[in-house]
């Protein structure tokens, strides 16, 4: 029950107990504590006199921010800044701070107090409000507000808009909770809740060590002119595809407030031209999630429109769109509408690790959606079929720069193929490897190795001390182009002679690198080179001749990994966790924030 506290909207946490409200209830200052305010300031009256009502700063109008007045000071014996200054520095043995419970990041609050001679940073009522609407709205990141201590920063404002001069102590720990959790929250929007090197060995992403665009004097800044909106917005990653994942993920929350979708009930697969009464909530699920423009009221006939309907559904959750509700598509329509924001919410945690800059061109691999496709401003201009890593060969997600292409290249086969794959089918067949090309060379001299020569039961038990390459050709495990990316994991986009794979719903075959579908016609797209057109390509192809083309420029590649994405149309896609990575991401990312140890 504490946690479904914690992530209610501001609107329900309100009890008797705590006297919690509303953000806007928050705000609406008593008139009469308003009124007496107002006539000290037009008397000239020193508002921190111990015979005026003291209005705090957090929940002062019209007026500059300032420090915490000095008068107040003896309540607890030290200035407000003092105070602060205190907290933030604890004994050498302390392993954290807790504010009234609540645990901070005295390292990250040092700069925003240590520098000139103002106490609160707090005392502008503008900013206290956006910051808490901010948080208010904050499930629409897919991020939780008690994270950033929305709850008790909301029992804080409310008992001091109670109280008519509130300790110095309160007015501290409340400025410090506010600083504490906008520091978190821009830390999270900037690159994550999560460090995703935590989670996946297979993540080979660089995260920046410090936020990009965060700084002491922006902060400070945005605090002190009420801009925490705007600061806000700018933190969040920038792309097209991050602020669709955003507005999809409000919709299906409003999905979920009205209720969620009916569910389809169990029976023969449903086909076009059936009359069945099972077609009537079919309807109603599909217009729930806008796949048919209306439920058509309490029609059973499975028509065209409902055909296409169920079509665009199929191609929304990366299903063959043949318009029959059959056991996948049922099982697809039946998910409830909380499994589909969770996957939202693991796809806005992804792409605040991965968005927050990249280039206007560039190649971007998606794993979970076995496609390649080549953006330019931010917008694909070529998309293709990939056949991506097998379970146990997984592609591991990271960046890097394709230099140049080879045409018609040679495979040299890595060892732990050659122990897994290779050595079980030559034992097998000692014709093999003539039949795949396969010569047997020394690492030196690269003088050829008759493979009859070879005790092949020797290994893998022994250590194998010649080179496998494959002869270029249509059976090159390469294909007859391959684009060259540096990297340690020998991780390359390249062409394949198994292009039936290509028509597999699941397309995970390969031993960790990416397969394309039209590899030529990528290759003109990066080149841009009249030099090098379609026709040029496969003529060197034709000739056998291996060569290498240099890229005028090396053009950045990503390897992502999204489970749900959102195209240009505004339709929600939902793809298959193929890796199983995404129960990882949600776990962390629904669990309480916890601050990382220093080191």
């Amino acid at each position: 029950m504490a946690r479904q506290a914690d992530t209610a909207s501001a609107a329900d946490i309100r009890n008797e107990k705590t006297g919690f409200r509303t953000v806007a209830q928050l705000f609406a200052i008593p008139l009469c504590v308003l009124l007496l305010f107002g006539c000290a300031r037009e008397s000239g009256h020193d508002t921190s006199t111990e015979s005026e009502i003291y209005v705090p700063p957090a929940l002062q109008v019209d007026i500059a921010p300032q420090p915490l007045p000095d008068a107040l000071a003896p309540i607890v014996g030290k200035t407000p800044r003092e105070l602060l200054l205190d907290h933030l520095t604890p004994p050498e043995n302390t392993t954290g701070l807790l504010i009234r419970g609540a645990p901070v990041h005295p390292e990250a609050l040092l700069p925003l107090y240590q520098g000139g001679d103002a106490g609160l940073l707090w005392t502008n009522r503008d900013a206290i409000y956006q910051f808490l609407v901010a948080l208010e709205n904050i499930a629409d990141d897919g991020l939780d507000a008690a994270d950033y201590h929305y709850p008790l920063l909301l029992k804080l404002t409310a008992q001091l808009e109670t109280m008519e001069k509130p300790p110095t102590g309160l007015l501290a720990d409340l400025d410090l909770l506010l600083s504490d959790g906008l520091i978190r929250l821009a830390d999270h929007l900037q690159r994550g809740k999560i460090d995703p090197f935590s989670l996946d060995n297979d993540w080979k992403l660089d995260r920046p060590q410090l936020p990009q665009k965060l700084g002491t004097e922006r902060m400070t800044a945005a605090i002190a002119a009420a801009d925490i909106t705007g600061l806000i917005d700018d933190l969040r990653p920038q792309s097209d595809l991050y602020q669709r994942l955003r507005r999809a993920l409000a919709d299906y929350r409003s999905i979920a407030a009205r209720g969620g979708w009916p569910q389809v009930p169990a029976g023969p697969a449903l086909k076009p031209g059936m009359t069945d009464a099972r077609i009537v909530p079919l309807r109603q699920r599909l217009a729930a999630t806008a796949d048919l423009d209306d439920a058509s009221g309490d029609n059973p006939l499975f028509d065209e429109e409902l055909e296409q309907a169920v079509k665009h559904f199929q191609a929304r959750n990366s299903l063959p769109d043949d318009g029959i509700v059959g056991a996948k598509t049922l099982a697809a329509l039946n998910e409830p509408v909380s499994e589909r924001i969770r996957s939202l919410q693991v796809n806005l945690e992804r792409a605040r690790w991965m968005l927050q800059t990249f280039p206007e061109r560039f190649v971007l691999v998606d794993l979970a959606g076995f496609r390649v496709q080549y953006l330019v401003g931010g917008h694909p201009v070529f998309s293709s079929r990939v056949q991506i890593g097998r379970i146990g060969r997984k592609t591991p997600l990271f960046k890097g720069d394709i230099s140049y292409l080879v045409l018609n290249p040679t495979w040299t086969v890595p060892r732990s193929i050659f122990r897994k794959d290779l050595l079980p089918e030559i034992k097998a067949n000692p014709d093999y490897l003539a039949e795949k090309k396969l010569r047997i060379l020394t690492p030196g001299s690269k003088e050829e190795i008759p493979a009859d020569s070879i005790d092949w039961t020797k290994y893998p038990q022994k250590r194998f001390p010649y080179i496998l390459r494959q002869d270029p050709g249509p059976q090159n495990a390469m294909g007859r182009i391959k684009f060259m990316l540096p990297n340690s994991r020998a991780i390359y986009l390249h062409d394949t002679p198994s292009k039936s794979l290509f028509d597999a719903e699941t397309r995970a075959f390969s031993s960790g690198c990416i397969r394309v579908e039209h590899p030529f016609e990528l290759a003109e797209r990066i080149l841009e080179s009249e030099e090098w057109d379609q026709a040029a390509l496969q003529s060197v192809i034709e000739s056998g001749e291996q060569k290498e083309v240099i890229l005028p420029k090396p053009i950045p590649v990503l390897f992502a990994y999204w489970t749900a994405d959102v195209a240009d149309d505004g339709s929600v896609i939902f793809k298959k966790d193929i890796y199983d990575k995404d129960k990882k991401v949600l776990n962390s990312l629904t669990s309480r924030f916890r601050i990382p140890p220093q080191t």
